[in-house]
């Protein structure tokens, strides 16, 4: 009764005498979240219609936490002003030569940011400072040897010259609107409420929702259900898979598809745990031949990420295509152990006359709608609906190997936050997507960054150098996990000390305290071995090329 938060029946009939007192209803006006806004109407309309959206009147209940949303928010947006820097100074807005008097501010250019970004015109130009004024004349200072302004101290200014700028702290720095974009998706994994999300740099710039609408290839970080698939077959986080040139005949005409590590070298015979963390393309290749990729495609559809995804060797490199909030609800169905949910913004709907229409809560009251009169009625409880898509054993298994992704692989830049967290890079061929997905105990948290119209984000710029920061920077503003709540381990699991590099068991004390289903432990040192160099003769991959993914 405690639990439910109901209370005994004396204290219900003292209760029952004392008179009702309401309190004015608090309503918090929250300016921000475009795109989190405009998703739960999207949902509204496609489920409700627009009369009774637009004409009736609804009382809407949403799953998110406006402070989270703030942090979010203002993280995704100085991430890519800060990436798109690498690319350089575009110029003005506004060329000197391109005004038509000079009282023109470059009216026809959109302010991505109207409430705090504003218009400036170059008056004068010296070599380490500017001399502006905004749209009413009222004139400013630049100081391009300020910190965030230093990358333009090579640039030239022209008198008449317009571009935007922002006071930080009462100086002003420039601005310039990325060229890349990006979303972020924060998700309660014990629930699947959307506690937060940004589809963009700017709504109104553009309304499209890189995180619900945009479907990309996931690059390696679709490798963890590869790894699930495997452990649901009887491997270990210890099975040893060797990490060697793979060949696979597409069929006559085709060339052969050579797929390579993101190194471009091969390291024999490695621990799965290995693979995952150091994200070896040639492992989860030959990990999936040996499995079967209906298996693995099984094990996606059961995580909802499989609806553009074909059965050929290529999607294990994650050349399918998925969208970032669904692929972050699968990563939160890891955490939580194994509990399938569903990505939620709409907790409940009411009419204007109070009458529910819509519940998305997971949790079900049972003998909650008791109407009698004596007071011998059962006392109400409450049940979960949830249901279990993956053993939680095999759950915790994955996530140690992905918490090992952060310790030490290729998510290793966020180790230095010093608290429990897990996660995968996923960079896509030539560079062209970004993405990290993590996630604390209680919180999984999904970054993509990445141009509209698919192309490179620049030599080097993986998952790793320009997704795994932006996670990093959100997790520490939004203070997550500060007590350091571990990641729960559920019964049937027991822990042996093994050496990395050889599966086996060790007493040294860099050996990896690796986590077995019960009566798996490999107490005899025998333990299986991938170690096939075949070729594959089929036409199992459909024309990806080399794909060289983190």
């Amino acid at each position: 009764m405690q639990m439910n938060n109901f209370i005994n029946l004396k204290k219900m009939k003292l209760l029952s005498k004392e008179p009702l007192i309401t309190s004015k209803r608090f309503e918090e006006r929250f300016e921000e979240a475009d795109y989190y806004k405009a998703e739960v109407k999207k949902q509204l309309k496609n489920t409700l219609g627009n009369k009774l959206l637009y004409e009736e009147g609804l009382i809407v209940k949403t799953s998110i936490d406006t402070n989270l949303q703030k942090i979010l928010d203002q993280v995704l947006i100085n991430s890519l002003i800060s990436q798109d820097k690498k690319y350089g100074w575009r110029g003005s807005i506004m060329k000197n030569n391109e005004a038509d008097t000079d009282n023109s501010f470059a009216e026809n250019v959109k302010n991505p940011f109207p409430k705090k970004w504003l218009k400036f015109k170059v008056i004068n130009a010296d070599k380490d400072s500017l001399i502006v004024v905004d749209e009413t004349s009222k004139k400013y200072e630049i100081n391009l040897n300020q910190e965030e302004n230093k990358w333009l101290l090579d640039e030239k200014f022209f008198f008449n010259d317009v571009f935007f700028a922002e006071f930080i702290n009462s100086s002003l720095i420039i601005r310039q609107i990325p060229k890349l974009n990006g979303a972020i998706v924060a998700i309660d994994p014990h629930t699947g409420k959307v506690l937060a999300l940004s589809g963009g740099f700017s709504f109104e710039l553009s309304e499209f929702n890189r995180a619900t609408q945009a479907y990309r290839q996931p690059g390696s970080a679709f490798k963890p259900f590869v790894y699930i698939s495997a452990l649901k077959e009887g491997y270990s986080p210890s099975t040893l898979v060797l990490d060697a040139p793979y060949v696979v005949d597409q069929g006559p005409g085709l060339p052969k598809w050579k797929p390579s590590n993101y190194t471009d070298k091969f390291y024999g015979l490695s621990t799965m745990r290995t693979g995952i963390e150091k994200s070896r393309n040639l492992m989860t290749i030959r990990l999936s031949d040996k499995i079967g990729m209906k298996k693995i495609l099984d094990t996606a559809k059961d995580f909802k990420i499989a609806d553009y995804m074909d059965e050929n060797l290529s999607m294990s490199l994650g050349s399918g295509s998925v969208n970032l909030i669904d692929l972050t609800n699968a990563y939160a169905m890891i955490v939580n152990g194994g509990k399938d949910i569903r990505p939620t913004l709409i907790l409940s709907v009411h009419d204007k006359n109070g009458k529910q229409i819509i519940n998305n809560e997971i949790n079900k009251c049972i003998n909650c709608l008791q109407n009698k009169k004596k007071l011998d009625f059962n006392l109400p409880t409450i049940t979960s609906l949830q249901k279990n898509i993956l053993d939680p054993r095999i759950a915790f298994q994955i996530t140690s190997m992905l918490e090992g992704v952060v310790l030490r692989g290729t998510g290793k830049k966020i180790s230095s936050l010093n608290i429990p967290l897990a996660g995968k890079t996923g960079t896509t061929n030539d560079n062209k997507d970004a993405w990290f997905i993590g996630f604390s105990p209680d919180l999984a948290l999904g970054v993509f960054v990445g141009f509209d119209k698919p192309k490179t984000l620049g030599y080097k710029q993986t998952g790793s150098a320009v997704a795994v920061p932006i996670f990093k920077k959100f997790m520490k503003d939004a203070n997550i996990n500060s007590n350091k709540v571990p990641f729960r381990i559920p019964s049937g699991l027991s822990f042996v000390k093994i050496d990395q590099n050889t599966g086996l068991m060790t007493k040294d004390s860099d050996g990896i305290l690796e986590p077995f289903i019960v009566g798996t432990e490999p107490y005899n040192n025998n333990i299986i071995k991938l170690d096939s160099l075949s070729s594959i003769n089929n036409n199992s991959i459909s024309g990806t090329g080399s794909l060289l993914i983190q």
